[in-house]
């Protein structure tokens, strides 16, 4: 749940969760957790989004943000190596395994994209719907939930 400018995690009281970013670039909501392969952006590392991914500890984050460069015109932006992830063979699987390992059960992923493919163990919590107006694609905001019992998590 959202309130004001801050995420609350549902069945908490707390307005503090811990949150990740593995493409930042110069959003801070998730210091001191995030990443963005550009050296010249405010993440606080700057290293490939999957391997960001893998060294952080498992069930430990209330909720990710996930918004890579989902057009080939977004990632000609990254001039320091990233590519299109929808392109890239695996490479959505691999970082949806790593979410899903370091999302505490009932934590929250938040996805920016043309899509809203399903993700194993993830439950669909929200579509929302983003229009930018005139000739620009929609974006699709996708909100989902690790269940709380899973056999990987004991």
């Amino acid at each position: 749940m959202i309130e004001g400018n801050r995420f609350m995690v549902p069945g908490t009281q707390s307005l503090d969760p811990v949150l990740c970013d593995p493409y930042a670039r110069n959003c801070r909501w998730c210091a001191p957790y995030t990443n963005d392969i550009d050296p010249d952006t405010k993440a606080d590392s700057h290293i490939d989004a999957l391997e960001f991914l893998r060294m952080q500890e498992s069930n430990f984050f209330h909720g990710v943000i996930f918004d890579p460069p989902f057009s080939e015109g977004q990632a000609r932006r990254y001039e320091h190596g990233t590519a299109n992830i929808y392109t890239t063979p695996g490479a959505i699987r691999m970082q949806m395994n790593e979410i899903r390992r370091i999302l505490k059960p009932g934590g929250y992923l938040l996805k920016f994209g043309f899509n809203s493919t399903r993700h194993a163990n993830l439950d669909l919590e929200h579509i929302f719907l983003v229009n930018h107006g005139g000739n620009h694609n929609d974006t699709i905001v996708s909100l989902w939930r690790k269940g709380y019992y899973q056999l990987e998590d004991f």
